[in-house]
């Protein structure tokens, strides 16, 4: 039996922030942001010496699925229209022309102003015809497709509100107003107030260094990949079998292999 096919698969999100449209779209085109509210998407960093959102653009995502298991993804950012748009395509690892034409998804945001002065902000995915991680499953468990497809919607559309949430915590805390003037201004999150001392919050640690030392090196290798799917867990639980223990930590952070699931 022959897997679904999930090009075109399509999840949106949703919700109204108090603040302006240019307010709201300089913070998410600042992608380095995205860490601070993404549950999957941990790190994100600029590539090819850019530090702007403007099309052709390049950045590296690191993502984090439930047990620790890590993957990155380049990203090319395909449309840039301030205040009302922002859309960037996730390459196919698989695509030896690594082009936007076939990418693996695309994500939007669309920001429409109201009469109020807040910005009605909505969040899509879409799937695209190139290779990703929902597609290796799908084929090493074909017979289960159908309910691979639907984990991964669930969890895509979790991850899409909890962010949409997140960052309307952090913009419409009035220190964070700031955030468009800086270039990674990390210290000011939600409930933080932004305030240094006792009331500040710190920010996300461990591969911070290694992604601003080296962000054009976050191409990990995934053909030896250590851990592998436990397939009497699928899906639901998603638990994993750890195969052999890896080796000792090494300074050489482009070879380490990690697992591509999910993207």
């Amino acid at each position: 039996m022959l897997p679904a096919d999930v090009t075109g698969m399509r999840i949106d999100a949703e919700i109204v922030v108090a603040a302006p449209p240019g307010v709201v779209w300089d913070l998410l085109a600042n992608i380095t942001n995205t860490g601070n509210w993404s549950p999957e998407c941990i790190r994100t960093a600029w590539l090819d010496g850019h530090h702007d959102a403007r099309p052709g653009v390049r950045f590296s995502g690191l993502n984090r699925a439930l047990g620790g298991f890590e993957w990155t993804v380049t990203c090319v950012i395909t449309q840039a229209d301030r205040p009302r748009t922002l859309e960037w395509v996730v390459l196919d690892d698989e695509d030896a022309a690594q082009t936007v034409d076939h990418p693996s998804s695309g994500w939007r945001y669309d920001l429409d102003p109201a009469l109020d002065g807040t910005t009605f902000v909505r969040h899509c995915f879409v799937h695209g015809p190139g290779d990703s991680g929902l597609r290796w499953m799908m084929r090493r468990h074909p017979e289960r497709s159908a309910e691979i497809i639907e984990y991964r919607r669930q969890t895509l559309q979790a991850n899409m509100r909890h962010t949409l949430a997140a960052m309307k915590a952090a913009i419409q805390d009035e220190p964070c107003w700031r955030w468009a003037e800086q270039p990674n201004p990390r210290h000011c999150r939600a409930g933080s107030g932004g305030r240094s001392g006792a009331g500040q919050r710190e920010p996300r640690r461990g591969l911070t260094a290694v992604l601003s030392a080296e962000p054009d090196r976050l191409r990990f290798r995934s053909s030896s990949c250590r851990h592998q799917p436990d397939s009497s867990h699928l899906p639901g639980t998603l638990n994993w079998r750890r195969g052999p223990a890896p080796p000792a930590p090494s300074r050489d952070h482009s070879s380490r292999d990690v697992m591509r699931w999910p993207r």
